[in-house]
């Protein structure tokens, strides 16, 4: 480990507010002169400053904290100096001299104490932005609900047009669209409905001081039949929700594409809803505001209505009520300022000058059927267009690498000469602004105080992509792991991060970001105790240790803090004297049973590496942990339960791999509430049959 935690702590309370400010210590050594050229693309900045040492001889290194940071660059011929001062600049970091000699010093890069509150600020601003779009977005669908039937169907159908659109072309249709258009078009979905229509006008009967608790992001929850901390629906409101029987929450043309078996699917579930909702004997409505969904400024308000009974509340419940997003818009330029300002960089010198992109051929891409995501398969990514744009017009050119911004993809603009200017917007769209710095352009998140939150190391994806690739599919162990390794912000882009690696299975992952907490709680147990769940005894919660007590009771709370929350729909919220009298179960649908010695039916994979704690701070690379040992994993093998659909071949899902069964871990109260979280889980994909000779 590199000794320099003291030194870094005394530059961070010392350090200054820019990023690299003039007199840099860089300036003043001569070896830094050597021209370099560096090709990188998604390279961590530990890696990228390593190459640099190599070649110039001068150790430069990043404070620990900063190892993961991403990085892509194009420099041909061009000073060490100004490579490395460029990357300071563009990632709001800090040089300073660390060891070595006199005449041959080392350099530390940092990031200082203002700097960390510059991103803390930014944040913190971002949280009030959202929260301002949350109130416009409310006030919007206020004015849209007093329209007229025929408004209110034109604006619906609209919207069914534009989700049809942005599910066939991907996600460059959806923007074309405009997010405004698309959040109009699923409000007048919403409102339209009778349960929409009664939803909002539960809103707007909210006392002053529910809203309080629900800007904390803390769910609040009303119910016919209150329970410990929920409070009671008005008088007279439980007659009207059942008179407003719910329906399929999303425009059912969406997915005629899919073939009649979709559409079908649909109608049953659309009825077995409806039959829940009229057998129900008592209803609750939860009402939950996220401030940052996927670690990004964008924020959800739901206002979801469920009847109450019986196992876990199906998902679509949650989503047929009210949902509003909260998007702060990241430029205020009208059209005939961008209009100018493209009038201004044309005739400038430097940004209008044209040239043709010599790009090198398109590299093959995986696309998953009805996935939006990566689904163009004819544009680049930023970090394969660099060299060519270096190329043609010789600058320099250094980009943070965040996973947020491989959504942006580059369509080629083919043999005809283009503008600096105009690559360059393409290069940015519509999430980095780029700037000029002398012969350098630095492209930068707009969003990369989140960015930065959300990143996971690509080292981390690498191994558990390994691990699957050796043992076919992920465990409850492997799972868990992960969820144990990741900060919530980081499980929040975990999905995405696998698609910008190009998984062969990236939907595989979202079981730990739909399951995070009580994966984590889960991997925290000791063998024991797993390995009394998977065999189905149960473990009262007095039973356990305090550290587990305290995961278990802020559960519910962080899961419907999730953005993938909704899906499953909130849970109420459990006081220490509610969980103090549960018990804690795990049972399985679709997976061999686990025999009383604790161990598999078939022969178990060997064990999970070492899990690691997760990092303690942006970019921070995480800190091995003890590796917990003990308890068969729940291997997924076999077939599906007998006689239900592929009982003798395994459902195949694209992006997600073979799925296996589901491990179901429940919270059971002596009074019959339970509170279940469902797990999906894979099992390894059948070989291939041999060819015929």
């Amino acid at each position: 480990m590199r000794a320099y935690s003291i030194l870094f702590l005394v530059l961070a309370l010392i350090g200054p507010a820019s990023a690299q400010p003039e007199g840099s210590p860089l300036q003043q050594d001569s070896r830094l002169s050597k021209p370099i050229t560096v090709r990188w693309r998604k390279t961590s900045l530990d890696d990228a400053l390593r190459e640099v040492t190599r070649l110039t001889g001068v150790t430069v290194l990043p404070e620990r904290s900063l190892v993961d940071e991403p990085v892509m660059a194009a420099f041909r011929d061009a000073p060490a100096r100004e490579v490395l001062d460029q990357v300071a600049h563009l990632l709001h970091f800090t040089w300073a001299r660390y060891g070595g000699t006199k005449d041959r010093p080392h350099y530390l890069l940092y990031q200082s104490a203002r700097a960390r509150r510059e991103e803390a600020e930014m944040i913190a601003g971002a949280r009030l932005a959202v929260e301002r779009e949350l109130q416009k977005s409310l006030d919007r669908m206020r004015r849209i609900s007093r329209m007229s039937a025929e408004q209110l169907a034109g604006q619906a159908e609209r919207f069914e047009r534009d989700l049809e659109s942005a599910f066939s072309s991907g996600f460059a249709s959806a923007q074309d669209v405009g997010m405004r258009r698309l959040m109009d078009g699923m409000t007048a979905h919403s409102v339209s409905s009778p349960l929409g229509r009664a939803m909002l006008d539960f809103v707007d009967g909210l006392p002053a001081g529910v809203w309080d608790v629900v800007r904390r992001e803390d769910p609040v929850v009303f119910s016919t039949q209150p329970g410990p901390g929920e409070l009671s629906l008005p008088e007279g409101f439980e007659q009207r929700l059942r008179d407003s029987k719910p329906g399929f929450p999303f425009p059912k043309s969406l997915f005629r594409r899919f073939g009649p078996q979709a559409e079908q699917g649909i109608q049953m579930a659309e009825g077995m809803m409806q039959q829940r909702w009229g057998a129900a004997s008592a209803f609750r409505v939860t009402i939950q505001m996220n401030l940052s969904l996927g670690e990004q400024p964008v924020g959800m308000l739901r206002i979801s209505p469920a009847p109450t009974g019986g196992d876990e509340a199906n998902a679509l419940f949650g989503m047929s009520g009210l949902t509003l997003m909260g998007v702060p818009a990241l430029d205020e330029e009208s059209a005939a300022e961008q209009a100018e300002r493209a009038k201004r960089l044309a005739a400038d010198p430097f940004f209008g000058r044209k040239a043709v992109l010599k790009l090198p051929p398109l590299p093959e891409r995986p696309v998953l059927p009805g996935m939006m995501v990566f689904g163009n398969t004819k544009a680049y990514k930023t970090a394969e267009v660099l060299p060519a744009v270096e190329e043609a017009f010789g600058v320099h050119l250094v980009a943070d690498a965040y996973s947020r911004q491989t959504m942006n993809l580059f369509t080629p603009p083919g043999d005809k000469p283009i503008a600096l200017y105009e690559v360059l917007d393409r290069l940015a769209g519509g999430a980095r602004r780029w700037e000029r710095d002398g012969a350098a352009i630095r492209l930068r998140s707009k969003t990369w105080a989140h960015d930065r939150r959300g990143e996971i190391p690509v080292r981390y994806l690498q191994r558990w992509e390994a691990i699957r690739a050796r043992r076919g599919a992920f465990s409850l162990d492997d799972l868990a792991e992960i969820a144990t390794a990741l900060r919530d912000e980081q499980v929040e882009t975990l999905i995405l991060a696998a698609f910008e690696i190009e998984s062969p299975n990236p939907l595989g992952y979202a079981t730990v970001s739909t399951n995070r907490d009580v994966l984590r709680f889960y991997g925290r147990l000791i063998p024991g105790q797993r390995a009394a769940l998977l065999r189905g005894q149960p473990i009262p919660v007095r039973s356990l240790f305090p550290y587990q007590v305290v995961l278990l009771s802020n559960l519910n709370r962080a899961q419907n803090r999730s953005m993938f929350a909704f899906m499953s729909g909130g849970k109420p919220a459990r006081s220490p004297q509610q969980l103090a009298q549960a018990v804690l179960k795990m049972t399985t649908q679709g997976l061999p049973a686990v025999p009383r010695n604790g161990a598999s039916g078939a022969a178990s994979p060997p064990a999970p590496a070492a899990p690691v704690e997760a990092a303690q701070g942006p970019g921070a690379p995480a800190r091995p942990a003890p590796a917990v040992s003990g308890g068969a994993p729940a291997r997924v093998r076999g077939k599906t339960e007998a006689g239900g659909p592929g009982a003798d071949q395994p459902v195949m899902l694209p992006g997600a791999g073979a799925f296996g069964g589901l491990v179901l871990f429940q919270v059971e109260f002596p009074d019959g509430q339970r509170d279940q979280y469902t797990i999906p889980l894979n099992i390894p994909a059948p070989a291939a049959p041999p060819s015929p000779r």
